[in-house]
């Protein structure tokens, strides 16, 4: 069973108000909330999660707990058999103390434009009925930002948002044992567990769209939804690191993790979705991009995995050498030596375009190549485990039962963005009156606040998240390196990491042995790698983004070729690396 929330998080020191279900009624309070709200009061807010600026949801929340930033609420429509009073002050406690003080260290503080100095969380059912019945995925919880626009129009502000609450606002399951709502069924436990991580996901979407709206003004969009959403799962990693007390950059396996029961506990319970998420694009990498223009969970993980590559690689310094590997640019040859014992080699096949559809077909050749002697080697198939050994494995040693739902965070990302244009202008003149002072980021920070980062990244996470462009000008901006080379070597990571000590610094994913974890976890790594030899050419197609991987051997002595070709106009975009890994 999932530890339950009131186990972990003991409150200490904590000016937070009891939460009491008294009957003390003072009339229902409109949104935008003000700062005076006592535990009691009665709120109303707009929950419709699938419209943005029509068509309002409203229902009545009652004030739970009030911490230091949290402002906690509870539908009074939720079914019954959910949180308690205790349970409500520790999400407060747990918001208070560690997801937005480790958010705002690594992107920066939210904005406020309700004035009221928290961001309004409401546990609604709201949340739950986004889920049809019988489905395999669930919503854990989301933010939208047309909850950071006026609501009225005037001749000064002649766009608003009329549904908005006008507020900083995260929407999150609540707990439904009994399945009231499309019957499914969600536990008290279950719901626990789930929400933390969400809570720290959501929290960095908040600052990313309220800084770019508010603060970094010359910016002309909300950041692309790939971007956004891979930062977004950075901050479940930090949470990881946070509550585990590890750090980036330890090469984690399954000894590490198993080490501690904290650690374990974290895994589990912060960064299991990321690992699930990374191997649903390994699966299947050529069809499947860390910049595809969709929200799948494949998408998310590639972009999560490419980011904490891009990190390492610049805070331990890293640089990147041509000679490092073999490297071929569009068609054409390239060879590989045998040396004096033999040799191993690992290829990937890269799709650099920028693009965001298509494919480009490839062939690939090889001569003088043999299949290795050896498979691929495979790694532990140790369990996760917190001792004693009848305690709970990570996942049953599978995938969990429920993922989230990418598909409506999509919608809604979707949404945002094509709202975002026509809004802007008008929300900046709204504030400039409302505020009555500029909001200028100041020591990297927002500007009222003076606490130093706290990231152990430095400022490249607050950097990505406060960038007035987007996409691949925001990752060139704050990285400053070739992004066709820096997929590649990311991409041929995803192979080499872990398998020998050969590969040069610029293929080693620094942070996590996915090789161990995945093969704990799945019982298999998951990258389809074709094994080449001569005589036996292998033909496919490669999204943007994406990429293919061959093995092969060269014998003593001899010198291998591998040959690409392409009859498509793209084929300028693939871009072949070969790396000896014995």
């Amino acid at each position: 069973m999932p530890v339950r929330l009131s186990r972990l998080v003991p409150v200490v020191g904590l000016a937070l108000a009891a939460a009491c279900h008294s009957d003390k009624v003072v009339g229902v309070v409109d949104t935008p909330l003000p700062a005076g709200l006592s535990v009691g009061d009665l709120v109303r807010v707009n929950v419709n999660g699938n419209e943005d600026c029509t068509n309002g949801i409203y229902h009545v929340a009652r004030v739970e707990a009030i911490g230091a930033k949290a402002l906690i609420l509870a539908d009074t429509l939720n079914p019954a058999g959910g949180f308690t009073s205790a349970d409500y002050q520790r999400y407060a406690a747990k918001f208070d103390t560690l997801i937005y003080p480790l958010d705002a260290g690594a992107f920066g503080d939210p904005t406020d434009i309700d004035h009221n100095g928290r961001v309004g969380i409401i546990f609604t059912r709201a949340v739950n009925e986004l889920t049809p019945a019988g489905s395999s995925q669930y919503v854990g919880g989301f933010t939208f930002s047309r909850d950071l626009f006026p609501t009225t129009a005037t001749t000064r502000v002649p766009f608003a948002c009329q549904t908005s609450n006008q507020g900083e606002f995260f929407y999150a399951l609540a707990p439904d044992p009994t399945g009231v709502v499309n019957g499914n069924r969600r536990t008290v436990g279950f719901v626990d567990t789930a929400t933390v991580p969400v809570l720290a996901h959501e929290l960095q979407h908040l600052i990313n769209a309220s800084r770019k709206i508010y603060v970094n003004t010359d910016a002309k969009e909300l950041e692309v939804t790939w971007l956004d959403e891979g930062l977004a799962h950075i901050a479940e990693e930090l949470l990881f690191y946070r509550e585990s007390g590890a750090s980036p950059r330890g090469d984690l396996d399954v000894g590490a993790i198993q080490a501690r029961n904290r650690t374990v506990q974290a895994f589990n319970e912060d960064m299991s979705g990321n690992a699930s998420r990374y191997r649903s694009f390994l699966v299947s990498p050529s069809s499947r991009s860390p910049y595809a223009n969709n929200d799948e969970l494949s998408t998310r993980g590639a972009a999560w995995s490419w980011l904490r590559y891009l990190a390492d690689q610049r805070m331990s310094n890293t640089v990147r050498s041509a000679s490092a590997g073999i490297e071929l640019l569009g068609a054409g040859s390239v060879n590989a030596s045998g040396g004096t014992t033999g040799a191993v080699y690992y290829a990937a096949l890269v799709n650099t375009s920028q693009a965001t559809s298509g494919s480009t077909s490839y062939t690939i050749t090889p001569s003088n190549a043999v299949a290795p002697a050896l498979s691929v080697a495979s790694a532990s198939t140790a369990t996760f485990a917190q001792s004693p050994s009848s305690a709970p494995r990570l996942l049953g040693g599978a995938p969990p039962a429920l993922t989230r739902d990418g598909a409506f965070e999509m919608r809604l990302r979707t949404r945002e963005r094509a709202l975002a244009p026509t809004l802007l202008g008008s929300a900046r003149e709204w504030y400039r009156a409302e505020i009555g002072r500029p909001e200028i980021p100041q020591g990297g920070r927002y500007s009222l606040a003076a606490v130093p980062i706290s990231s152990p990244d430095g400022d490249i996470w607050f950097r990505l998240a406060n960038g007035t462009v987007v996409g691949f000008a925001n990752l060139q901006a704050v990285f400053g390196v070739d992004l066709s080379a820096a997929l590649t070597d990311w991409s041929a990571s995803n192979a080499v990491d872990d398998v020998s000590s050969l590969p040069a610094p610029q293929f080693i994913q620094q942070s996590w042995n996915w090789h161990n974890i995945l093969q704990t976890l799945y019982g298999s790594y998951g990258l389809p790698i074709q094994t080449m030899s001569t005589g036996t050419p292998l033909s496919g197609s490669i999204v943007p983004g994406g990429s293919s991987y061959f093995y092969f051997a060269v014998p003593a002595g001899a010198t291998g070729t591998v040959t690409v070709s392409s009859a498509d106009t793209t084929a300028s975009s693939l871009r072949l690396m070969v790396v000896r890994t014995q």
